[in-house]
């Protein structure tokens, strides 16, 4: 099981190695602007036949970095690729291909007479299947050119030209005939390499798709079915062997991470064995970029690996957890047109601890078997949703049973909220497309915050799979909830932070923190505080020590000096609560009432209640000067400035201040307020429809709030500052009646300027 760790490699460094790239391909071009020689090949054979190839793989290389055609660096390029060059080998017209998909349609014709010449080098083989060579007419094979040549007429058919199923199925047929005996592929014959195994795959995955769609309208066919066997016993194979920068029993390392790029997309996979393919081949690449094609090989692995992941599929050992193989493939192609952003999908084994599945904001189980999960199975599915994910479950076959074991696990692991039919006028149902909440079937477990799991009780996952489906609901849905767990597109890049883990070698004094319990909703975000506590221990802050105690039974302020109360809805607090409250503030206890969500009635339960409590005290907006505020005398932060969540702020408008109230003892904050969220906020998890601070700004605000607890009534001893001689003024060495004066300036310290605390950018 791969362990919890802080990524060892970050998103900020593949955006600097792809820019890296880049640099490095543009001073490799000639002065004809061209990654080739402009004379033409130095001869027939050999090399000289892939002439026009470099220039065609780096242009789609930077191409799909986000390089304009139009730009002068690669318009003489593709003019080369359009007009000039008479290409006569495999290699260079499949790469060629690549380019014109991901061109204007002005260039569909280009695309089409390369989708021709490939047809017409496609041939039979010995292995009774279709497959390629170097050159249009060569009669013989190996799985390089095959794969190529393949790729080349799937560029050609996601553009919506016509290849043809006799060809699909040829190259299927020549795929299975030269799988060795464990599982890979070799070159021609012989020994299985990592590169042609990836080759393998790619090819089988692709005719997986355009011949066998239908193979899987029916459930629980897609673990027998005999294609998938072939496919499995290769990805076993990959499994055992993959190592980043390695091409066991072979060489080119950069084309074979390029192979484990497109079978890492093709298959969903997050891992090949134990290993994150894209995070241990990313750290390989950033220090073995290459030059010429290998660097293109290096730009295309980060650049496609590196995009966000919108939803990943829960694999369940023994389990039909795949019945539909491409719904996701398709769904996420679908979402990512319709939201014009690039997005990748994923398989995530449910062995893998849930702060790994994070990666997307959007969890996935469907199947037609009921549920039949272990008691860990259980928990881990409920501490991705705790931790700020979503689950979305479907029913495939319309299955009862699935649906039944759907309902009871959620009230298992939240038997506080019930399961409902999502109203026509939620956000998750309105926030693009307008849904019909009954004709959709969406049912869900709400917190008071956000949507927690889903369930959809409808053949959902066929249609997404197939190509036969007339209702665009299902699609919108899915849309819908794109922009509902982004928080209307925050979707973060494959290795940018998800979870954030706590440092080493940080922390901080330690202090109890309570989390106040009470018959209602008082732990809506189980997690938050986990998270919260770890961002205070990584600030060098303090090490915070949780723990719950029911409202009624405080304890004694010398003991925890801090506590937050939650709710989501009106609370009436009964006398018991009153006085415990009454009791702890008056011996010098900071409480923190939190409407958590945004959206309930719970801060106006609180006031009324403390209008009980405390008659002759009235609630108020903290001051902007308090200590709470500034971070002065309580090590905290400047929170003067603030930012809230888009939701909120699309609403009440452009506010940067916090909008804490508080109820004053002995001209101290005691009692704080807080109308807005922190708690969701807390977790750094985007949802839409939550009312409150951003991340970064509810960090900042609930460590002041414990800090100030910790030391309102004491402040804390300044930090010594570092003792230095201040140099003598030059009259001083010059002048003996100077002494004096030199003598006081060696004497006095500096005043020490504190830099400001910088004000986290807008999301």
């Amino acid at each position: 099981m791969p362990p919890v760790l802080r990524a060892e490699i970050t998103d900020a460094e593949i955006d600097k190695g792809i820019e890296d790239i880049k640099k490095i391909l543009y001073r490799s071009q000639n002065k004809a602007g061209l990654w080739d020689n402009p004379k033409g090949p130095d001869d027939a054979g050999g090399e000289g036949r892939n002439w026009g190839g470099p220039t065609a793989l780096i242009t789609y290389a930077l191409l799909t970095a986000g390089e304009s055609y139009q730009s002068p660096k690669l318009n003489r390029a593709v003019r080369f690729l359009s007009d000039e060059v008479k290409m006569v080998g495999l290699y260079a017209v499949a790469c060629r291909a690549h380019v014109w998909s991901h061109l204007p349609d002005m260039f569909h014709g280009k695309l089409r007479e390369d989708l021709y010449w490939l047809q017409q080098a496609a041939h039979p083989v010995n292995t009774g299947g279709v497959s390629f060579r170097y050159l249009q007419d060569s009669k013989d094979w190996d799985n390089s050119t095959a794969q190529y040549g393949v790729l080349g007429m799937w560029e050609a058919a996601k553009r919506n030209l016509p290849v043809g199923g006799n060809f699909w199925a040829g190259f299927e047929k020549h795929a299975i005939a030269t799988q060795n005996d464990d599982g890979g592929w070799s070159y021609t014959q012989g020994e299985s390499r990592t590169s042609m195994t990836t080759a393998g795959l790619v090819m089988l995955f692709i005719t997986q798709d355009y011949l066998h769609r239908q193979d899987f309208r029916g459930v629980g066919r897609a673990a027998k079915h005999p294609l998938q066997a072939v496919i499995d016993k290769g990805l076993g194979w990959l499994d055992k062997n993959y190592k980043p920068g390695v091409n066991v029993n072979g060489g080119s390392p950069h084309y074979t991470m390029y192979g484990i790029e497109r079978v890492g997309i093709a298959s969903g996979r997050k891992y090949l064995g134990n290993k994150d393919w894209y995070r241990t081949g990313a750290e390989w690449i950033l220090s073995n970029k290459g030059s010429g094609t290998n660097a293109a090989f290096s730009l295309l692995f980060l650049v496609r690996g590196r995009v966000p992941v919108f939803i990943n599929k829960l694999e369940i050992p023994g389990y039909d957890w795949n019945n539909r193989p491409y719904d996701l493939a398709r769904l996420t192609e679908w979402v990512s047109d319709e939201v014009e952003q690039s997005m990748n999908w994923q398989v995530i084994p449910i062995g893998v601890s849930p702060e790994h599945w994070l990666d997307a904001p959007i969890l996935y189980l469907a199947s037609h078997e009921p549920l039949a999960l272990s008691e860990e199975q259980e928990q881990r599915i409920k501490r991705f949703i705790d931790l700020g994910g979503m689950l979305i479950t479907s029913a495939d076959d319309s299955s009862t049973a699935f649906t039944q074991s759907v309902t009871d696990l959620m009230k298992k692991l939240y038997p506080l909220y019930d399961q409902e039919l999502i109203k026509p006028d939620d956000e998750l149902m309105n926030v693009v497309f307008r849904l019909e909440s009954n004709r959709l079937g969406a049912k869900s477990i709400h917190n008071g915050i956000r949507h927690l799991a889903v369930h959809l009780p409808r053949d959902v996952s066929w249609t997404l799979h197939s190509t036969n489906h007339t209702d665009p609901m299902p699609w919108q849905f899915f849309t819908n909830a794109y922009y509902y767990a982004t928080e209307k597109g925050r979707l973060r890049n494959r290795l940018d932070q998800h979870y954030l883990a706590r440092e080493k070698d940080r922390g901080g004094p330690d202090v109890t923190v309570v989390r106040a319990s009470y018959d209602g909703n008082w732990n809506p975000e189980p997690l938050a505080w986990e998270i919260q506590s770890n961002y205070m221990y990584n600030a060098r802050k303090a090490n915070v020590k949780l723990k719950s105690v029911e409202l009624a039974k405080l304890p004694d302020p010398s003991e925890a000096p801090f506590v937050h109360v939650a709710g989501t809805t009106a609370v009436e607090f009964n006398d018991a609560q009153q006085e415990a409250v009454k009791h702890y503030v008056n011996a010098g206890g900071v409480l923190f009432f939190e409407n958590a969500g945004g959206a309930g009635n719970f801060a106006d339960s609180v006031i009324q209640m403390l209008g009980k409590a405390f008659p002759n005290e009235r609630v108020r907006p903290v001051s902007t000067a308090a200590n709470l505020i500034t971070g002065k005398n309580i090590k905290g932060f400047d929170i003067s400035n603030i930012d809230y969540r888009a939701y909120a702020t699309l609403r009440m408008g452009q506010v940067d201040t916090p909008r804490l109230l508080t109820l004053n003892i002995n001209d101290k904050p005691r009692v704080i307020i807080s109308g807005e969220d922190l708690s969701e906020a807390m977790l750094d998890q985007p949802v839409w429809g939550v009312f409150g601070y951003d991340s970064p700004s509810a960090h900042k605000i609930m460590s002041n709030l414990v800090l100030y607890a910790m030391y309102g009534n004491n402040p804390p001893k300044p930090d010594k500052p570092e003792e230095k001689p201040a140099e003598k003024p030059a009259e001083a060495k010059k002048s003996a009646d100077a002494k004096p004066e030199a003598k006081k300036a060696d004497n006095a310290k500096p005043a020490e300027k504190k830099p400001a605390e910088k004000k986290p950018a807008a999301k």
